[in-house]
């Protein structure tokens, strides 16, 4: 097509959590298309955002692409200073992400952006990466598309009201023109700013066939980021809590954890944990897991558990905007109350009773990953394959260009 498109996200590949990775979905499928892509992100790769991370490189070329990433800065009365600067109008929203801020990056999207055709941002509550993206973006009549990858609990908490549905985020869909959601419950949200918003779910490569093996033990599996949000606390508790009954038991724990977890699940032999594992050596552990667990606090959309679901795996994820999008309660899994590790007890307890029960889960999780089914919203338009995502990034196109 030769449009030229410039990415702007808060963090960007070698970095790969769910976010990451689909931006690099967007890069890939683009670059297929035919697009000429540049990258602006930041050098950071953990979830603080206090460090910059010096292993990645400052600019690289990735696919005849090149990828820049700019430095956060701190120095003191940082805060102070872009406190005044926000209240003059000059940097907006600094006081909302984190304080975290790249002059460089301001810079650079101010110097370069009339190079660009199109300029695609995310995520929320990265304010101080999307908002330049989209002011310059508009200023200079360039066409915008914002991901707000909107992460919200059943029902919504105060702190996930502050990060994702403040106030002065609607100049944020304003100035976009084209919004993009990962679930029902955000399109409904969004819809509120006009006829232009638009699905778009990450892809998985799902196996034509499944071979079930197991080691004699009943497995239960986690992947992720394992800290408070994602729910590692409610998995621990209530995993310990099965094992006190039945001993054979295995709890696989996939993802960098934090350290007062980490200290938790020491000497527990029932306990197998991955800081990481390789896409084969998941594939190993999905083929003989029994139960995935991700009972995260909130989630936009939850790609390990579709995962999880191709290789007839049920879930037990938390309620939340993206969980209840892809796991229907007694379907191909269950959900519960985020921290309620009581109730996540019981779902294990009875499926490790009831044979029958895991059998007909298993057996639904794999078919609706496959098949789709209408009575899953996100599973309404089929299987999460590459065919979905390229079809709805069509739409997407067709409407911005």
């Amino acid at each position: 097509m030769g449009k030229k498109v410039l990415l702007v996200f808060n963090r960007f590949y070698p970095v790969l959590s769910g976010s990451e990775k689909f931006s690099k979905m967007i890069f890939d499928n683009l670059k297929e298309k035919g697009f000429d892509i540049d990258v602006y992100t930041l050098r950071v790769s953990d979830d603080s955002y206090k460090f910059n991370d010096s292993n990645l490189k400052r600019e690289e070329n990735i696919k005849g692409s090149t990828i820049k990433r700019f430095s956060l800065i701190d120095f003191r009365y940082k805060n102070r200073i872009f406190k005044f600067f926000e209240n003059y109008g000059i940097l907006k929203y600094y006081s909302l992400n984190f304080k975290i801020v790249s002059p460089s990056l301001l810079y650079n999207l101010k110097k370069n952006i009339l190079k660009y055709d199109i300029v695609i941002t995310g995520f929320l509550p990265f304010t101080s990466v999307v908002y330049p993206a989209l002011y310059y973006s508009k200023k200079y009549k360039k066409k915008s598309i914002f991901i707000p990858q909107i992460h919200s609990t059943i029902p919504k908490t105060e702190r996930f009201s502050y990060e994702f549905f403040h106030p002065y985020y609607k100049s944020l869909y304003e100035m976009a023109d084209i919004l993009v959601c990962l679930n029902t419950n955000e399109k409904e949200y969004l819809k509120n700013f006009g006829n232009k918003v638009f699905y778009l779910n990450s892809y998985i490569d799902i196996p034509e066939k499944v071979s079930k093996g197991g080691n004699g033990l009943f497995n239960i599996l986690t992947i992720g980021t394992q800290n408070y949000e994602k729910g590692i606390l409610t998995s621990l508790n209530a995993v310990k809590l099965l094992y006190s009954e039945f001993k054979n038991i295995k709890f696989t724990i996939v993802g960098k954890m934090d350290e007062k977890y980490l200290s938790m699940v020491k000497g527990m032999d029932f306990i197998e944990y991955h800081p990481y594992v390789t896409d084969k050596e998941k594939d190993e552990l999905f083929l003989k897991t029994d139960i995935f667990i991700l009972p995260s606090i909130a989630e936009s959309f939850g790609i390990v558990s579709v995962e999880a679901h191709s290789y007839g795996i049920p879930t037990i994820n938390s309620y939340c905007w993206g969980s209840t999008y892809i796991v229907k309660n007694g379907l191909n899994g269950y959900l519960v109350p985020f921290g309620d590790y009581l109730l996540t007890y019981n779902y294990l307890k009875q499926l490790y009773i009831n044979q029958q029960l895991k059998k007909r889960l298993s057996e639904n999780a794999r078919n609706i990953a496959l098949n789709g089914s209408d009575l899953i919203d996100g599973y309404s338009e089929g299987r999460f394959d590459k065919k979905r995502f390229n079809k709805q990034l069509d739409k997407i196109l067709e409407n911005l260009l």
